[in-house]
């Protein structure tokens, strides 16, 4: 909003009208019209075993341990706007955001850290993934993906007394098939179709995304145990 009313780079047209805006008046008023908590789209995350990449999104890599399929497009506020051989392109490419992507695999180690700092810690919204990658991940059904994953994981850590890391991956995926999940991106539209069949009917039977009680409970009691977060990395 300051820049927007005293930026140099804007034109003073667009100076002048927003100047002229202010807060809204019979919003907030216990606080000066400003909102009590903040929205923070974007913050630091953690590097854990895997970052997941744009590359990760566009299908130029192999994901094998997928605990989940995203496909939110990659919802960018753009930082930079660059010359690409006369072409208007953005640090994403394309020319704007919203650029759509396919299906694809989420990693089950972009939810654990780095064995040297936590081995009882899993990350299920500030996830091991670069600026670009978050962008797509950073929605509610991901979330949800993640965090079905990590349920069954800390269910899983717990009963065979092992850390996050050293969970078999063989018996997470049996577990998170048999609950419904989707591990493998459809590469068809008709595979695309199935699965938003099977969200839906999953939500009319008020099951959305959910885990066994069991596992639930499990993953309470890992996160009760959980390290301390200063120290995890949670990047820069």
């Amino acid at each position: 909003m300051r820049e927007m009313c005293a930026g140099r780079r804007v034109p003073q047209n667009v100076r002048t009208t927003m100047q002229g805006l202010g807060l809204c008046k019979d919003e907030f008023i216990d606080n000066g019209g400003w909102p009590h908590q903040i929205y923070v789209r974007e913050a630091r995350r953690m590097i854990g075993q895997y970052v997941m990449t744009y590359s990760d999104l566009a299908l130029q890599t192999t994901i094998p341990d997928s605990i989940g399929v995203g496909g939110y497009p990659v919802d960018v506020h753009l930082v930079h706007v660059v010359n690409a051989n006369g072409k208007v392109e953005t640090e994403i490419g394309g020319s704007g955001p919203g650029t759509p992507i396919s299906l694809y695999p989420i990693a089950y180690r972009s939810l654990t850290p780095q064995a040297s700092q936590a081995t009882n810690l899993l990350v299920t919204v500030d996830v091991s993934a670069l600026h670009v990658a978050y962008d797509s991940l950073r929605v509610e059904v991901t979330y949800m993906i993640m965090g079905q994953a990590a349920g069954a994981a800390a269910s899983l850590a717990i009963d065979g007394n092992s850390t996050v890391q050293g969970v078999s991956y063989s018996a997470l995926s049996a577990q998170l098939l048999s609950d419904g999940a989707v591990l493998t991106p459809p590469q068809n539209r008709r595979g695309i179709a199935e699965v938003h069949a099977r969200v839906e009917q999953r939500e009319r039977k008020g099951n959305r995304f959910s885990t066994k009680a069991g596992t639930q409970s499990k993953c309470r009691t890992a996160f009760a145990q959980r390290s301390r977060p200063e120290e995890i990395d949670w990047g820069g």
